[in-house]
């Protein structure tokens, strides 16, 4: 090894090393790993100053070994492996540490299997950033960032809005579309959809797995649309929900549930006259009766929102759905759950016609609505306000049949006293 270092440039040359006529007694394979490792051993102890390194032509195939070892060669930043019978990428891994600019590995049975050059110097540049000569050919400096100081990123924000303006129009939307989600009656829903809208739904366990603590997600894995599960053209199409009485349909078929509006995260990414598109995340318990420990889940909501009517429709949604972390589950149950409205005994009778509702953001009224339509939404506007069906009746009609505007209007009265109690006489 002596006779062949360079001290001049730090360079140790041992390629071909079991041929060199001063070991022909002896059969000095680097190819063996207790060969390969009483060299670097040498090399720690006698010139940790190496720069340069060669291996070529030494029929070196395996060099896991070696991990333990590369703080011996802390200094080495070009190594030659040409000539070698490494088949694997991930035999590089066991060198990662090393301060390689230059690293030479054609010959390689690797080389071979990765014809991709681009692929093949990312790769590497994976491994060894600091790469700027590969196999004789010079690279193009890498990107990096020299910073002067290190910099913090900004704290994170509950939500984000693209345009300020938009706050209003976002809130009002989602507090209409949840709490229709989270009634007895999501056939409403039908309002907040495009008649041409899609949905899909996906579902993932946290962090990939399930285990036998976990809440099952069972009902969402029927109609999972994972794109990396689901690789056939004809069904991920199948698993599509098109139209509004097809994604209504299936809402109304998923467990009833209750959502922590008030935690909501929201991130409003376009703004536009003609469209709004955002992301709303957050948890909801899922109710079923007869089960004491009712689940929690993560879900997240992306929407295309085009305008429709007086209000807005959704005509794409991705829905991805998983069960709550230890930290979300806590942070659900710290929210305290909004009393349920007072009811007065002996308001003043006022006309619903003169009280003022704000008319821009909301889920559009439906135009021709049917009998049986009109019936359920008394019937639900009934369990929801407390009003008997009379005077439900009477606010839908006075509204014009919508459902949202009827809400907001006895909602606006409920609080000013205005409805008087023979509406709520059963």
């Amino acid at each position: 090894m002596a006779n062949r270092y360079n001290a001049a440039n730090k360079a140790l040359d041992l390629s071909k090393f079991h041929a060199d006529p001063i070991l022909q007694d002896s059969f000095c394979a680097l190819y063996k790993p207790i060969i390969l490792i009483a060299v670097i051993e040498i090399i720690g102890e006698n010139i940790p100053e190496l720069e340069a390194l060669s291996l070529n032509d030494n029929n070196i195939q395996i060099l896991t070994f070696l991990k333990k070892y590369v703080d011996k060669l802390k200094n080495v930043r070009i190594l030659h492996l040409a000539q070698n019978k490494i088949r694997d990428m991930s035999m590089l891994d066991s060198l990662i540490g090393m301060p390689l600019v230059e690293l030479l590995l054609d010959g390689n049975p690797l080389c071979d299997r990765l014809k991709d050059k681009a692929l093949y110097t990312s790769e590497i540049r994976n491994r060894f950033p600091k790469i700027m000569k590969l196999d004789g050919i010079e690279l193009p400096p890498p990107i990096s960032f020299d910073l002067a100081e290190e910099h913090t990123l900004p704290p994170s924000s509950q939500t984000f809005l693209c345009n300020a303006e938009g706050g209003a129009t976002v809130r009002q939307f989602l507090e209409q579309y949840f709490q229709l989600l989270d009634s007895d009656n999501r056939q409403l829903l039908v309002q907040a959809y495009h008649e041409n809208a899609v949905f899909s739904l996906t579902m993932a366990y946290p962090y990939g797995s399930k285990d036998k603590t976990s809440n099952w997600l069972n009902w969402y894995s029927t109609d999972n649309r994972n794109l990396l599960r689901v690789t056939d053209s004809d069904r991920r199409f199948k698993l599509l929900k098109k139209g509004h009485v097809s994604i209504v349909s299936f809402l109304k078929d998923m467990p009833t549930t209750s959502h922590d509006i008030m935690n909501f995260k929201v991130d409003l990414t376009v703004f536009t006259p003609l469209m709004l598109s955002l992301t709303v995340c957050g948890m909801f318990k899922e109710m079923k009766s007869g089960h004491k420990h009712s689940p929690i889940r993560s879900f997240s909501r992306t929407l295309i929102i085009i305008p429709a009517g007086n209000g807005y429709c959704i005509c794409n949604e991705e829905l991805h759905i998983t069960n709550a972390t230890e930290d979300q589950i806590k942070a659900f149950k710290s929210t305290p759950m909004p009393p349920p409205p007072a009811v007065i005994v002996t308001p003043p009778q006022v006309s619903i016609q003169n009280v003022s509702v704000p008319n821009t953001p909301l889920i559009p009224e439906v135009n021709g609505i049917d009998d049986l339509t009109k019936q359920r939404m008394v019937e639900a506007l009934s369990v929801q306000s407390g009003m008997n069906l009379e005077w439900s009746t009477k606010c839908l009609q006075e509204t014009e049949w919508n459902f949202d505007r009827a809400t907001m209007v006895f909602n606006q009265l409920h609080k000013q006293g205005g409805i008087p109690a023979e509406a709520f006489v059963k």
